[in-house]
């Protein structure tokens, strides 16, 4: 369990680790952002910088908000992801997965009663998945592949 100062700089630290820049054969290099902890009642100041990198696309490796107390609702977990707002990083796609912060429950696992709430609202107010997306109904969580750039210079 980390103190607050300490949760706040491992969730800097983390989103502002932009990934090496990628370069795909010969070309303007694409670069792709990642990060998770988003504590989203303290202050977000690495948004901008992450911005100014002009990410080609922005990853959540889960906790993209924490809910405050013990979640026992879906409109909790709303909540949470309302106080988060989006991040600065206006005309950039965003994908991720969760983790169990974003599902509703610290460690929670299977047996969570609210996992499906917790999987349609991750892709309702984080990733902004169509409502026909194959992530909404697979088995076994929210994976899936996306495909950057055009042919021949792509990343998968």
């Amino acid at each position: 369990m980390h103190g607050a100062g300490t949760a706040v700089l491992s969730c800097l630290t983390l989103a502002s680790a932009i990934s090496p820049t990628l370069l795909l054969h010969v070309g303007a290099p694409l670069r792709v952002a990642f990060g998770s902890c988003r504590k989203q009642l303290k202050p977000q100041p690495v948004w901008d910088a992450v911005a100014a990198q002009s990410p080609a696309l922005w990853l959540w490796l889960g906790d993209a908000m924490y809910p405050k107390g013990s979640v026992t609702s879906a409109a909790q977990l709303r909540e949470a992801y309302a106080q988060a707002g989006e991040p600065a990083l206006r005309g950039v796609p965003v994908d991720g997965v969760y983790d169990d912060h974003d599902y509703g429950l610290n460690d929670g696992g299977v047996g969570w009663e609210l996992k499906e709430d917790a999987r349609q609202l991750f892709l309702d107010e984080v990733v902004g998945a169509p409502a026909d997306s194959a992530r909404r109904t697979q088995r076994g969580g929210l994976y899936g592949s996306r495909t950057l750039g055009e042919p021949p210079r792509q990343l998968k």
